[in-house]
């Protein structure tokens, strides 16, 4: 017997149970078993594959991944499936993880994938992992979401304290005009940014709400993105705030990147059951960024801020930690 609900390799002797998991799976997400056809592959999956993993429950498959090799530099997640029964425990993240762990110690650099819209649940496991949407990389067939995923260092960020002396010139750049900067603070910061104004707001903003600043970094070191939040959640959440990145670097996953770090580290020290933010519904390019994190609208408040002849809505955005893990 293998192990229940860890992800096992494949071998030839599971076929028989590997055909009767994708009869049962596929259909559940409106697909159909042809293995005349389309499917035919799951005959010789050593011939498909780089590498194919099932998941058990006693003798029963439940789920299965697999990676697919483009190049020696670009690899495919496959076959990443679940019955519908066992959703909401961890283990599509698990067969996931693996793929990725796998992807990464053979050295390939780009994880590609390809899925329907309509699987909203795998899609938010996708964005949640790490990856973006990307052009379509083949023509035909039935899928209408395309993503990718960098499986290098650079994209690997981590969250430290901002520190005034060394950040601020920095993060001083990244207000490149009047009308971004009311975007990003709402005027909570003064503009044109100073040292000393930038530096009293902060105090000014722990006074009141117990915010403490971070930045972002990226292997090299580099500041990439500040933003916001207390040590401690009111009404047991955590309010995420004043999230910028350097605009040099924005379109590449990084700032969303960033936020799942930010969202990582709250649930991994506080005891917050969901991390909010709130974006302005002018700042469309945010509200997409917060949505690949995994965010989801709340609520609206229409007009709630003025710039100039603008009257922008702000909106509420969530992730619960029940939903992140």
């Amino acid at each position: 017997m293998e192990p229940s609900f860890v992800p096992v390799p494949y071998r030839k002797e599971f076929e028989p149970r590997l055909l009767a998991f994708l009869a049962q799976c596929l259909p559940e997400s409106g697909r159909t078993l042809d293995l005349s056809g389309r499917h035919g592959f799951y005959l010789h999956t050593a011939a498909h594959f780089a590498a194919f993993w099932c998941m058990f429950d006693a003798e029963q498959i439940i789920g299965t991944a697999a990676v697919r090799a483009f190049d020696s530099e670009r690899c495919e997640l496959k076959s990443l499936y679940l019955l519908e029964k066992y959703h909401g425990n961890g283990y599509g993240r698990m067969l996931l993880e693996t793929a990725l762990r796998f992807a990464e110690k053979a050295g390939f650099q780009a994880m590609y994938l390809d899925s329907l819209s309509t699987s909203q649940r795998a899609i938010r496991l996708y964005r949640r992992a790490g990856f973006t949407d990307t052009a379509p990389y083949y023509e035909g067939g039935h899928s209408d979401v395309f993503m990718m995923r960098p499986l290098n260092d650079q994209q690997k960020l981590t969250i430290r304290p901002y520190r005034h002396e060394q950040d601020f010139e920095t993060l001083r750049k990244w207000s490149t005009d009047r009308r971004t900067h009311a975007m990003w603070c709402a005027d909570r910061f003064p503009y044109p940014p100073d040292a000393a104004g930038f530096a009293d707001s902060l105090r000014k903003i722990r006074a009141q709400s117990g915010d403490l600043p971070y930045i972002a970094e990226d292997s090299t070191g580099r500041a990439v993105g500040f933003f916001c939040y207390p040590a401690e959640p009111r009404d047991g959440e955590i309010l995420l705030k004043f999230v910028i990145v350097d605009p040099q670097l924005r379109g590449q996953g990084i700032g969303t990147g960033m936020i799942r770090a930010a969202v990582q580290e709250i649930f991994a020290k506080t005891d917050a059951s969901a991390v909010q933010l709130m974006v302005f519904d002018a700042n469309t390019a945010a509200g997409k960024c917060y949505q690949k994190a995994g965010f989801a609208e709340r609520a609206l408040t229409p007009e709630a801020f003025r710039f100039g002849d603008e009257a922008w809505g702000r909106c509420n955005m969530v992730i619960r930690r029940g939903e992140y893990e």
